[in-house]
């Protein structure tokens, strides 16, 4: 009987050895992934406009994933000159979206016979954490604008406006 006891004894602090470390390891699971997440929100706050305006056009996947569908906008080629200001408002959808380059790597200085096109970029920060951009040819019908919004601490294109009059 003694033995028995013993065995009880020896049983009921393994028991409770067991109980303690699985008490421990879940306490320290749970601050690991409360200490991750906090990590990820912080690195997403910080996100960087300059790093995601490269990101965004260099890499079409990501582009998608940072265009708010469907996107406001208006897009000249889908305008009617006859309803004029009672054109319905455009938006542009995920489906048949075309990646967008910006004035670095796709628009030049082209010279033809008779005049010069010089595309022009600005790109200005606003207050209210937006970002605008405008690409436009001097003196011409031609201009772009995108406009950009930090959400949940990530960069977001909000408005995409295509005029080429």
């Amino acid at each position: 009987m003694k033995k028995t006891l013993e065995h009880s004894y020896c049983f009921i602090r393994i028991f409770f050895l067991i109980c303690v470390l699985s008490q421990v390891t879940y306490l320290n699971c749970t601050a690991d992934t409360k200490n991750q997440q906090e990590g990820q929100q912080l690195a997403i706050v910080e996100e960087n406009f300059n790093d995601f305006y490269k990101k965004f056009y260099s890499d079409s996947l990501f582009q998608v994933s940072r265009v708010v569908f469907p996107l406001k906008g208006f897009n000249s080629d889908e305008y009617d000159e006859e309803l004029g200001d009672k054109n319905p408002p455009y938006f542009w959808k995920k489906q048949g979206w075309h990646f967008l380059t910006t004035l670095e790597k796709y628009y030049l200085k082209i010279d033809k016979k008779d005049w010069v096109e010089e595309y022009k970029k600005v790109i200005k920060h606003n207050k209210d954490s937006t970002v605008l951009e405008k690409i436009y040819i001097v003196d011409s019908g031609y201009i772009i604008e995108r406009k950009f919004k930090k959400i949940k601490g990530k960069w977001f294109l909000i408005f995409y406006s295509y005029k080429n009059f």
